[in-house]
Formats: C-alpha cells, structure tokens, sequence
C-alpha cells in the first residue's frame, strides 16, 4: 500500500468494532442485523493484485450469518476518480478468493461475500459507482 493515510486506513480496518460500525453505520440492507459480529475473524490474506498493489488494499473479515460463514470482502481504494472497471476487479479477487477455498466436493457451497469499497475521491463522486452496473426492478 502506497501513502501515509492508506496505512492509517487499514489499521483502522483491522479492528472488529470500527468494521461492525462501519456495517451497521453505512450498510443499510436487513442482513447486517443479522450478522454475528462476535465471531469475527480476520483473514490474513489479499486477492489485491499485483497491478492495483499502489492504489487499493483489501481486508477480509469471516463472521457468521445465521449460523454460516459469510466474508466482508473490505476493498479500500486509494485514488481520487472513479474506476468504471471497479466491479470487473471485485469480480477477480472474489473469484481468486473461491479458488483459494478450494472447496472439492459437490454439497459444500461457495459462502457468500459482499464486497464492499471505501472510496476516498472527491465527493459526489463516489454515487458514480452505482451507476457502473444495470440493476433490473
């Protein structure tokens, strides 16, 4: 990771409390209520690849949701646009984090992952990212 704020970042990051207040804070979908922050683990582990290394850093959190793991894939990026390719990268490093898994059998699933970016561009920005992908009603 490049930079000075970019350390501070991921320190930050790697603490439970401030990832479960970044959930229940900002992360407005009825899941999170169900998520059981006291089995959080941290993951030591990065899908970031070698060509986004200066810009981004990832942290992977393993908690339970209703009895079954599910992983925060916390993407924090550090460059002041808007990348129209963000969610072709989160697509690569959630598909290399499955294949780190190494799940063999047939009845063992992929557990769920929600990716989630921590933008630090100029504001107003940042709404772009939800235009990057069609959402069908």
């Amino acid at each position: 990771m490049a930079g000075f704020h970019d350390n501070r970042y991921k320190y930050l990051f790697k603490h439970k409390l401030l990832v479960e207040r970044l959930m229940k804070s900002f992360v407005h979908e009825k899941f999170v209520k169900q998520l059981d922050f006291s089995s959080m683990e941290r993951l030591d582990k990065s899908f970031v690849t070698n060509d986004f290394k200066e810009k981004e850093s990832d942290i992977i959190w393993k908690l339970n949701y209703k009895e079954k793991p599910i992983y925060i894939f916390l993407l924090i990026e550090f460059q002041s646009t808007v990348d129209h390719t963000m969610p072709l990268r989160f697509l690569r490093y959630i598909a290399e984090f499955y294949q780190a898994l190494q799940i063999n059998s047939k009845n063992e699933k992929y557990p769920a992952v929600f990716p989630l970016l921590l933008y630090n561009g100029i504001t107003g920005t940042q709404k772009n990212f939800c235009k990057l992908v069609y959402v069908y009603s």
